[in-house]
């Protein structure tokens, strides 16, 4: 384990990703269509960001830090996950059917938030490995997928949900190889009452600070209408993808403190304080 090492491939595996969705499918798909159009697709990935990685990602940090815990059940979490794929979609489909999507973009976009979700979840077992530099080789995987869309966006005016879809879909598909083992178990069995009592906790928590970050975009749609939030989207850009550096060094710092037995010492806190502040 080399924590330096991590904190880089985590925070690569997020920046392809996101560069990739902002500097390259977002702009190409703005220009095949209409402002207003633009604006309602990026309602969308704002429902979808409030959501998926919220529910993926809370329950990602329960199982971790339960990770020392006897006799722990994977097929608790798993149906957790099931339940909230199935939900995600639901919503998503909905907002798409309201807003007057295409049929294969209302299809497509439900799979893209379910397996989103999936993804962001799976992502737990790498982090109780360590194994950030597997993480970094599927974004890989990933990127050449959202580059070889963008391309076939440009050229074949393909959707942009089917090449969103195939993107998480790949990486959740790998994940799951990876760990067959793991999550071979099938049964239908409900978290424990204490374990899902914090998974709501914490899901309340980090869904009022989704919220708060993302209220900007909906305030504005509901007040002045969806035309102009491309604007105000491109405007706060720089400031939002600043995330891609914070929550991936947080992730690994999450990841290796949970595994730490021992009492954290003062000097560490200056340390992580430090990082933090650059």
């Amino acid at each position: 384990m080399n924590k330096s090492k991590d904190f880089i491939y985590s925070v690569l595996s997020n920046v392809m990703i996101m560069v990739l969705m902002q500097f390259l499918l977002l702009p190409i798909y703005s220009k095949s269509h209409s402002t207003i159009e633009f604006g309602n697709f990026i309602l969308l990935l704002t429902l979808v960001n409030m959501i998926s990685p919220i529910i993926g990602n809370t329950l990602n940090n329960i199982r971790l830090i339960n990770k020392n815990k006897d006799q722990i059940i994977e097929s608790e979490y798993l149906f957790l996950i099931f339940m909230g794929s199935v939900i995600v979609m639901c919503v998503t489909g909905l907002y798409s059917l309201v807003n007057q999507f295409a049929f294969i973009d209302i299809m497509f976009s439900s799979l893209w938030s379910a397996f989103l979700l999936i993804r962001c979840y799976l992502f737990v077992y790498y982090r109780l490995d360590f194994r950030f530099k597997s993480l970094l080789y599927i974004s890989l995987v990933a990127s050449a997928i959202m580059i070889i869309g963008g391309v076939s966006m440009y050229l074949l005016h393909t959707s942009v949900f089917v090449i969103l879809f195939l993107s998480e879909f790949l990486m959740s598909i790998l994940m799951i190889f990876e760990y067959k083992n793991v999550l071979k178990k099938t049964n239908i069995k409900m978290l424990n009452k204490v374990d899902f009592k914090s998974y709501l906790e914490l899901l309340s928590a980090n869904s009022i600070l989704n919220l708060i970050n993302y209220s900007d975009r909906i305030l504005l749609s509901i007040f002045l209408g969806t035309i102009y939030v491309p604007l105000f989207f491109i405007a706060t850009i720089i400031g939002k993808i600043s995330n891609i550096l914070i929550n991936p060094i947080v992730t690994v710092l999450l990841s290796y403190e949970v595994d730490n037995k021992q009492e954290i010492t003062t000097a560490q806190v200056r340390k992580t304080w430090k990082l933090i502040i650059f």
